[in-house]
C-alpha cells in the first residue's frame, strides 16, 4: 500500500517560521522548495549585494566634479574635451576611409583590349 504524502508546509532556515510551500522558491534541479522563504532569500541577497558592491566600493578614478581647485578642474575639463574631439576625429577619418574603400571596390573596372600587338 503506497502512501502519497505531499508536503504542504516547510520551515524557513532563517526566520524559523513554518510557511506554506508557495512561500518558497523551487530549486531548479530537484524541484524541491528552497531552505529559505522568499522574503528571507530576498533580504539575504540584498544584504550580500550591498555588502560586496556598495559599501566596499573604492573609487579609483577621480571625478572632475570632486576637484576643489577651479583652475585644476578647468584644466581637466579642457583635457577631457580634447580627448573626446580627437576620438571623434579618428572615428570620422576611419569612416571616410571605409567609404572610399567601398566606392573603389564597387566601381566597375574598365579594361582595355590591346590591339597594337606586333605582327
Amino acid at each position: 500500500m503506497e502512501q502519497n504524502i505531499a508536503v504542504k508546509t516547510c520551515y524557513c532556515g532563517h526566520c524559523r517560521r513554518e510557511l506554506p510551500v508557495e512561500s518558497f522558491y523551487t530549486r531548479g534541479a530537484t524541484q524541491r522548495p528552497d531552505c529559505y522563504c522568499i522574503a528571507c532569500r530576498k533580504e539575504m541577497n540584498r544584504t550580500r549585494y550591498r555588502k560586496s558592491h556598495l559599501e566596499n566600493r573604492v573609487n579609483t578614478r577621480p571625478s572632475i566634479t570632486d576637484v576643489a581647485d577651479d583652475a585644476q578642474r578647468m584644466a581637466l575639463i579642457l583635457h577631457a574635451l580634447s580627448v573626446v574631439r580627437e576620438s571623434a576625429a579618428r572615428k570620422q577619418k576611419k569612416l571616410r576611409e571605409k567609404e572610399l574603400a567601398n566606392e573603389t571596390a564597387s566601381s566597375p573596372q574598365i579594361t582595355t583590349i590591346r590591339t597594337d600587338y606586333p605582327v
